[in-house]
């Protein structure tokens, strides 16, 4: 079953870079806390390392998911989280980057901002004490490990 694609942004975003956007991000985001399925992991193998490690955006994965985000990419506790949350996402997004979300920069800065208010939900309640985390430290964690893995 369909949760979310481009095709449902393109009206409000006018150009389908814009559309993918906010779509796109949610993906990264799915994929960078292991959200997403074995099928997913195994047919965009490439493409989910290269989100990981910050090289790719995540809606470059969803273009390569077809434009759409369903059911069967995602993972058990991903399909649970996204049933119960995906309906409040688009509004957390609107509230993050104001009512001209569209315009908003497919970027990992703007992705960190995103992360800070999805993680925490993610976490539930007892960890979301621990959150916001430190995203420098975490993005230069993550530049560092990129960087081992390609010299």
């Amino acid at each position: 079953m369909a949760i979310d694609s481009i095709d449902n942004h393109l009206g409000k975003a006018r150009e389908f870079d814009r559309a993918a956007v906010p779509l796109g991000m949610y993906v990264a985001w799915c994929v960078n806390l292991g959200l997403v399925s074995d099928a997913v992991l195994a047919e965009h193998e490439r493409m989910v390392l290269r989100v990981r490690m910050h090289d790719a955006q995540g809606s470059e994965l969803l273009t390569a998911m077809g434009g759409e985000l369903n059911d069967a990419h995602l993972n058990s506790r991903g399909k649970e989280f996204t049933d119960g949350y995906y309906a409040g996402y688009l509004q957390d997004y609107a509230e993050l980057f104001g009512e001209h979300f569209y315009e908003t920069e497919d970027n990992w800065d703007n992705y960190m901002k995103l992360t800070a208010v999805l993680t925490p939900k993610l976490l539930g309640p007892k960890l979301r004490a621990q959150w916001p985390i430190d995203t420098n430290k975490l993005r230069g964690a993550i530049k560092k490990r990129w960087q081992q893995l390609w010299h």
